[in-house]
């Protein structure tokens, strides 16, 4: 995410980062005014913010750390009011802050020996709940003015969660946001309606069982069962008899009549995982039962079967044709109908939905309240992932199990990966790859620290606070871009909403002339 996609609060939290980080010797200026405690509170607030997970997790240690650093009991958040399609447009927003004279009202309501503090979350304009906490009488105006800072910017990150959130699909198992994985489930549901035969292709680990789930759920076969093997999995010798079953009596230790794989799945659906390692003498077989519908056991005599095939495989079956290895016939009764799943690396704009769905199964699962930082999701998407989601989903569960801390860092990732990001990025600087914060020159024209302690005190407005760092922000990103374009990509916004924005603040701007 950049600066702006975490819109105008966000924005003002990670500068307190770089102030933190590059002007840590204006500290001192605070230390008697008894409000380091809060800068350091906003600091980790504005990190666990900026990381990726779920919500409620995110919130958790927000919460933790505002009642274990700054001793407000208790405290919590309710959202009341929000949906995406209420948010102004732009040409509609400047005339809807004009109409917004004063600034919501926060409130101290006395609650025996303890203070209830109470303050609205506003964003863009909009009242969307309110954060609440217990406290002591000390700093109790600097706490409520705290929570109010706060409470906004969990506002808006909930609003900007939301919105993320909006174009991510699930069916069935499967989730995505990518165009390609959603023409992958176009084609599944479309080929569910029918019986034909179906060969899912691509590398191990994109999720080609949960494609040959989701045929099955959405076919007329779906209340009978779905039956699995791996044929990869199971020596030469013995699956045969898996697959078609035997007789009592047909060789040494056959003490009873056994099913195979496809009278279990009579009625229903076979799934035939890694086709492409079959033996010949299996794959003469197997195109006899599509041919005829037929299984022989083994001692026994033939017998019909109703079973919908579904196959599989990570190898590439022309070649294997092309060598011998695969018989042509049989590809051709199984390519009726193909479908490719992408590897990973391909379709990465799945990845973000992928580790929100993996975080929020496995810290349900091991009772933690994990979240990943900004810079581990840049690795995440820079990555090429050779093991597709399956690799994904092991990595997250052990970062999870592992992480010692609320919010996982690039430290805490295996060597191979941060080895293979710094080959693959060769000499670009670690600071960007690990996704650090850069140092910026002119931080301290945002008087950061000057505009939040006039917060702080009650002596400032939220709103203009807001609106000159926006202004800032946009102001040092320009001074950085070639055109109007290149610094609303930087932004993640709009070359529109940017150009709202100059107005707005009145910004001039002149295109670089290119060096010759």
């Amino acid at each position: 995410m950049s600066i702006l996609c975490l819109s105008k609060l966000f924005i003002f939290c990670l500068f307190v980062n770089l102030e933190f980080r590059f002007q840590s010797h204006q500290i001192i200026l605070f230390v008697g005014s008894g409000l380091e405690r809060y800068f350091s509170a906003l600091e980790r607030i504005s990190k666990i913010l900026s990381s990726y997970g779920i919500f409620d997790s995110i919130l958790k240690q927000v919460f933790h750390v505002i009642e274990s650093e700054l001793g407000i009991v208790n405290p919590s958040i309710s959202i009341l009011n929000f949906s995406s399609s209420l948010r102004p447009k732009e040409d509609e927003r400047e005339e809807k802050e004009k109409k917004i004279a004063r600034a919501p009202r926060k409130d101290i309501i006395d609650f025996h020996e303890l203070k209830i503090l109470v303050s609205p979350i506003r964003v863009e304009g909009r009242d969307l709940g309110f954060i609440s906490g217990l406290s002591d009488d000390t700093d109790i105006d600097i706490k409520l003015n705290f929570l109010s800072v706060v409470g906004t910017m969990i506002g808006f990150s909930f609003f900007i969660l939301a919105r993320e959130k909006a174009d991510v699909k699930k069916v069935g198992n499967i989730i995505f946001r990518s165009r390609k994985m959603e023409e992958v489930i176009r084609l599944a549901l479309e080929v569910a309606k029918s019986d034909a035969t179906v060969l899912i292709r691509g590398e191990s680990g994109v999720g080609k069982e949960l494609i040959a789930d989701l045929i099955h759920e959405n076919s007329d076969r779906a209340g009978k069962q779905i039956v699995k093997i791996n044929c990869a999995a199971i020596p030469e010798n013995l699956l045969e008899s898996e697959l078609f079953g035997y007789k009592k009596g047909a060789f040494t230790g056959a003490l009873y009549d056994k099913k195979g794989k496809f009278e279990l799945a009579e009625g229903g659906t076979i799934f035939l995982d890694e086709i492409g390692d079959l033996s010949p003498s299996l794959q003469a077989k197997l195109l006899r039962v599509i041919q005829t519908k037929e299984i022989e056991p083994i001692g026994g005599t033939p017998k019909k079967v109703n079973v919908r095939i579904i196959a599989a495989t990570n190898r590439n079956l022309e070649e294997l044709v092309k060598e011998g290895k695969f018989r042509e016939d049989l590809y051709y009764r199984l390519n009726v109908v193909p479908i490719f799943i992408p590897p990973l690396r391909e379709r990465k704009e799945d990845i973000r939905p992928l580790v929100d769905f993996f975080l929020e199964k496995f810290n349900k699962k091991y009772g933690k309240n994990v979240s990943i930082s900004k810079g581990v999701m840049v690795i995440f998407e820079e990555y090429d992932w050779p093991g597709n989601v399956r690799e994904l989903e092991n990595l997250v569960e052990r970062l999870v199990i592992t992480s010692s801390d609320l919010v996982i860092t690039p430290d805490d990732l295996p060597d191979h990966i941060r080895g293979y990001m710094m080959r693959k990025k060769g000499e670009v600087n670690r600071e960007e790859v690990f996704g650090a914060v850069s140092s910026f020159d002119n931080v301290r024209d945002f008087g950061f620290k000057e505009i939040f302690t006039g917060i702080v005190g009650g002596k400032g407005d939220l709103s203009s606070v807001v609106q000159k760092v926006e202004k800032g922000a946009i102001e040092h990103v320009l001074s950085q871009s070639k055109n109007l374009s290149d610094a609303a990509r930087k932004l993640g916004i709009s070359r529109r909403q940017l150009e709202w924005r100059i107005k707005k603040y009145g910004i001039s701007f002149t295109k670089k002339k290119k060096s010759m």
